[in-house]
């Protein structure tokens, strides 16, 4: 299974602050779940079900606990199907700044999990006209602070640029070129 981030770096820092064995490889966000009915589909479903009866206050943990237990495969979805924003560390710098994972060039984003409408960049419409504006280069989406408008990085140049306050070394990892 995929990582719910593609970053090592999210998975490394867990590592050091709390071990391996407390660290997972992936975490699912489930807003948008795409399955196959057949009965390994019925049979994660019940798993998650009881995993979510046990009073855990969150989906995301009980769908990854579920998935161990039944040796069920949980792959990302692409964003340019299920876009949604990401934060680089809440413990250490609370919800911003925001970010996507990488947009593969010429890729459109079809589904969006949250925006704020008002924050979209001046001379477009909506925000689904500002993250398919310019879809032949592999993008990323950059939010600084709440009060920020988002901007759309091209290169791992902008996004160290941009993360320098917190921690640019997750653009490293993106392949900015091949996307």
């Amino acid at each position: 299974p995929y990582l719910a981030s593609p970053f090592n770096f999210f998975y490394e820092a867990c590592k050091s602050e709390y071990g391996a064995k407390h660290c997972n490889r992936f975490l699912p966000h489930n807003f948008a779940v795409v399955f196959k009915r057949d009965k390994k589909t019925r049979e994660i479903l019940r798993a998650w079900s009881k995993q979510l009866n046990s009073g855990h206050g969150d989906d995301q943990m009980p769908l990854m606990r579920a998935a161990k237990e039944i040796g069920f495969d949980l792959t990302r979805l692409p964003e340019s199907f299920t876009l949604a924003f990401k934060s680089v560390d809440k413990s250490q710098w609370n919800l911003y700044p925001r970010f996507t994972y990488m947009i593969d060039a010429g890729k459109p984003v079809t589904l969006v999990h949250s925006h704020t409408p008002n924050k979209v960049a001046k001379g477009y419409d909506d925000f689904c006209h500002f993250i398919n504006s310019n879809i032949s280069k592999a993008r990323m989406v950059f939010q600084r602070s709440p009060s920020a408008n988002y901007e759309m990085l091209f290169s791992c140049e902008e996004c160290e640029t941009r993360m320098n306050s917190t921690d640019p070394r997750l653009c490293r990892e993106l392949d900015w070129e091949s996307a």
